[in-house]
């Protein structure tokens, strides 16, 4: 089932497996769920500079990826860099254009020691230590989800995470964490800026995996290709790299 809100300005924005409907003239938008809190604040002010409307559709990669290449009609898509490659050899969009980064992170309570994630032996450690772990199925092409479990299998420690796991929603890891069910999470920096009971700790930081480096691009078949520069341009202005640097991207 399709779930939507609106802002004060009618941005629609979507969650769902059904595709969200876009009036003619709408800029529509296909986005990972790493986007909704920068999306969310600076939609209403791309609106109102530039008085397109927006429709913003979010999904797991995986998702995101089955919409884009099963010939869904949209304007603009962020996602992984990975993905955005790989949909501009399909030529199904422009060259992607490089968004800046997000890293994998530990959630744990906040007011508590943070754990030690440094090394593939310590997480094998807190596997052992913890009763419940929340994370992504890699399944769903969640980075985070398998960078984790890549790191347990390389301990031997499956099984032991099976007893102990906790599957939630791609960009949910920090969530049952936030919410007490669960003594750590995994996660992106940019899916926990919204979390106020949390802390978190970089998983691993030396493995270049702990990266997830983000693109954005203009659909080849774009019906609104006029919208679709002026959101282009303003993902590549100085107020969006604000917002995402406020909201646990990283980018220069």
């Amino acid at each position: 089932m399709l779930g939507k809100f609106t802002t004060g300005l009618g941005l629609v924005i979507a969650v769902a497996a059904a595709s969200a409907p876009a009036r003619a003239g709408d800029i529509k938008v296909i986005a990972t769920l790493a986007w909704p809190t920068v999306m969310k604040e600076i939609a209403p002010e791309f609106e109102r500079m530039t008085g397109e409307h927006l429709v913003v559709v979010y999904g797991g990669p995986a998702d995101v990826s089955k919409r884009v290449k099963g010939g869904e009609v949209f304007d603009v898509t962020l996602s992984s860099a990975a993905a955005l490659k790989d949909f501009a050899e399909q030529k199904l969009v422009a060259e992607g254009k490089p968004m800046g980064v997000a890293h994998t992170v530990v959630i744990y309570k906040k007011g508590t020691k943070a754990p030690d994630v440094s090394t593939p032996a310590a997480v094998g450690a807190l596997v052992k230590q913890v009763n419940k772990i929340s994370y992504t199925d890699p399944a769903t092409g969640a980075s985070t989800g398998i960078f984790f479990f890549d790191i347990v299998k390389s301990q031997g420690m499956e099984e032991e995470l099976q007893k102990k796991a906790m599957i939630v929603k791609p960009a949910a890891g920090g969530v049952p964490v936030n919410e007490g069910n669960a003594d750590i999470g995994i996660a992106l920096t940019c899916e926990v800026a919204e979390l106020k009971n949390v802390e978190a700790v970089r998983l691993v930081p030396l493995d270049p995996r702990d990266t997830t480096s983000f693109a954005y691009g203009m659909a080849s078949s774009s019906p609104n290709p006029e919208g679709a520069h002026k959101l282009m341009d303003f993902i590549a202005s100085a107020r969006m790299t604000q917002v995402m640097n406020e909201n646990g991207f990283f980018r220069q």
